[in-house]
């Protein structure tokens, strides 16, 4: 009957231990997508060379692969023109 009691809180201690450790593995991955949504962020926020002129040349340019990111791009250099 000890015995029984042991393996118990033994078990209960291992289950707390595995939801800290997964506690701490959520929090970590919240930081790291929290970081790299910040680096995106600021790559988009950057202008590459030419990228005004292209859409300026080809305004109803599309992308099978990135068609999300071209439309984003696309407000930010034509927002940016007609302010000028």
């Amino acid at each position: 009957m000890e015995k029984t009691e042991e393996l118990k809180t033994e078990m209960a201690e291992l289950k707390d231990n595995a939801i800290e450790v997964i506690e701490e593995g959520k929090t970590i991955a919240t930081r790291v997508i929290e970081e790299q949504d910040e680096k995106l962020a600021q790559m988009l926020d950057k202008s590459f060379l030419g990228q005004k002129r292209i859409l300026q040349a080809f305004p109803n340019m599309k992308s099978k692969n990135y068609n999300e990111e071209l439309k984003v791009l696309k407000k930010k250099i034509f927002k940016i023109n007609y302010n000028i």
